[in-house]
């Protein structure tokens, strides 16, 4: 019988993907128009070419046709070369010059989102690009909560809105002070309560930008509340600023009565109020304040909770319409939510009704998340709005906290989150999770949000990460 020839397996080319856009800059390391048109990149999940640290190249690369879209500070050297370069005959088409504007402003990012829809639409970049998503969600949690923290204290941006005594503020310096527990980082605990300090100045000079005048309050009292139980009651500035603030039980009882009536207009956002009855009822030991939360959550849920998507509405009811779930919104409800679950005693005959709703929302949370990304988009389950990157971090830390304390156990939670952990990673660069969205109005259709300006600082969502290492463990 002959012998078998030997067959010669078919070498498979391993498929490589390369960065899509080259960027070279900027010039001026402070242009705050420069890093806004990157981070935009980065929420749309560009592949852009840069090194292990998030560093750009600052000379032309010897070959130029593998780029889709070429972006140089026309300020540099490299934007007088790029003509002179050899492959410019093939690439002069995909060349984005960027020029520093003369004044900057927040309010105006339109030529930021017309250069990013440029790349998408005319150069063809592929938004979120697997290969980008896995490289920086791959990275180890610990450099990519603590990078972000400690760059809080070296942007000045970013410094300037943890004075601001508003919500941004609590929510960032608390998401700090849990990453510095997590990872025994001392000074970032003690960065906190001095960040903490300086808004208790700025309010006593009435200089607090989210609260000045003659009705002036402290929005963040809670918080320093918590600080104050966290780092071992001894702080009185803390406490004496916080004490202060807290409502009379008669006015608790009063705002819970009116969430009943599930109003037009009653917004997620109210639902935190919840959180501030949960901890001056177990901070200061006055558990009549837990009727009041949960009250109020139990008027929130009639008037905002969708049985139907099984999330919760930005707004109630304005005739026969029901607001849409938007996604930070949704993380505002679990704010109220969870942290009162959290403080109530599981002997408390309503704790398995509170408990049920979290499952609830887990489940909405479920049927609605990006598959490629792992995130929400800005209005959950509708893919035409952007993904949306801040409220999952909030979220994150919201369903860890839960998971930490008994509940949320469904079978698919743990990777849910894990996906959406992920996703937080491969939306960081340059120790900034990218993302774009204020706090915004009332609106009754997807295309409401899917329009709505938006801007501002880059979130930092390592308010979720912080949390979700310590409740799961970190990840491979």
């Amino acid at each position: 019988m002959p012998a078998k020839k030997a067959v010669a397996k078919k070498a498979v080319a391993k498929k490589v993907s390369t960065p899509e856009v080259l960027v070279i800059g900027p010039a001026d390391p402070k242009d705050m128009s420069f890093r806004l048109y990157v981070d935009m990149m980065v929420e749309y999940g560009i592949y852009l070419e840069a090194d292990d640290q998030d560093r750009f190249p600052t000379r032309l690369p010897r070959k130029l046709t593998g780029y889709k879209a070429i972006i140089i500070d026309k300020a540099l050297p490299a934007a007088q070369e790029i003509e002179k370069h050899p492959d410019w005959p093939k690439v002069k088409d995909r060349y984005r010059p960027y020029v520093k504007p003369k004044e900057f402003a927040w309010s105006d990012q339109r030529p930021y989102w017309v250069g990013v829809h440029h790349l998408l639409m005319v150069s063809e970049v592929t938004p979120q690009h697997p290969a980008v998503l896995a490289r920086l969600g791959g990275r180890r949690d610990r450099d990519v909560v603590m990078g972000q923290v400690k760059n809080c204290w070296t942007d000045k941006d970013h410094a300037m809105w943890l004075r601001w005594g508003n919500d941004v503020s609590f929510v960032w310096l608390d998401g700090m002070y849990r990453a510095g527990e997590v990872f025994g980082d001392a000074q970032v605990k003690k960065n906190v309560v001095s960040a903490a300090h300086d808004i208790l100045d700025l309010f006593e000079q009435d200089r607090l930008p989210s609260s000045k005048g003659p009705n002036r309050r402290l929005h963040c009292w809670e918080f320093l509340l918590t600080l104050w139980e966290k780092t071992g009651r001894r702080d009185r500035r803390l406490y004496q600023a916080a004490i202060t603030q807290v409502p009379t039980l008669a006015a608790a009882r009063k705002r819970a009565a009116e969430a009943y009536k599930g109003a037009p207009y009653f917004r997620a956002e109210h639902v935190g109020h919840a959180w501030t009855y949960a901890v001056v009822a177990d901070v200061l030991k006055q558990p009549a304040f837990f009727e009041a939360g949960v009250d109020y959550l139990k008027g929130a849920f009639d008037a905002l909770f969708d049985r139907h998507k099984s999330l919760w509405a930005h707004y109630g009811r304005k005739g026969v319409s029901l607001g849409l779930p938007w996604g930070r919104g949704q993380a505002w409800c679990l704010y109220g939510l969870v942290e009162l679950l959290c403080r109530l005693p599981k002997s408390h005959p309503d704790y398995e009704l509170l408990a049920s709703w979290v499952d609830m929302t887990c489940e909405g949370m479920r049927r609605t998340q990006d598959p490629v990304t792992g995130l929400w988009h800005t209005v959950m389950g509708e893919p035409a709005t952007r993904i949306e990157v801040s409220s999952a971090g909030m979220l994150l830390r919201l369903l860890s906290r839960a998971w930490r304390h008994g509940c949320c156990r469904a079978e698919f939670v743990p990777e849910m989150l894990a996906a959406a952990w992920r996703g937080l990673k491969a939306h960081t660069f340059q120790n900034r999770t990218c993302t774009f969205c204020w706090g915004t109005g009332e609106g009754y259709d997807a295309a409401f949000y899917a329009n709505v300006p938006c801007g501002g600082s880059p979130s930092m969502s390592f308010v979720g990460g912080a949390s979700y290492v310590k409740a799961f463990g970190p990840l491979a």
